[in-house]
């Protein structure tokens, strides 16, 4: 029941913590998005997978949360661009 269309573009950078290794951290990737919205200019959009507000955005009267990004990293294997796929939550925001 919206106009918004929203397309996965790339992951910028992947700093996450390999699952066949030990981190001190998690580390982080940067998943980038283009978000339109009819009679609206395009926008483009950067989410983060280290938890905290990086991981959502406000556009107009909805919220977006990048809820997970695949694959997870291994060493050794690197990851084809074409070869992450992003998972999205789309909300309204409250109060709006």
């Amino acid at each position: 029941g919206t106009d918004l269309a929203v397309r996965f573009d790339a992951v910028a950078q992947d700093s996450r913590c390999p699952a066949d290794a030990l981190c001190v951290t998690l580390g982080d990737a940067e998943a980038l998005f283009t978000v339109t919205q009819v009679s609206r200019p395009s926008v483009q959009l950067t989410l983060h997978t280290e938890p905290g507000d990086g991981r959502r955005a406000i556009i107009g009267s909805l919220t977006l949360t990048l809820t997970h990004l695949d694959p997870y990293p291994y060493s050794g294997r690197p990851i084809a661009p074409q070869g992450y796929r992003a998972w999205l939550r789309v909300e309204r925001t409250p109060g709006t």
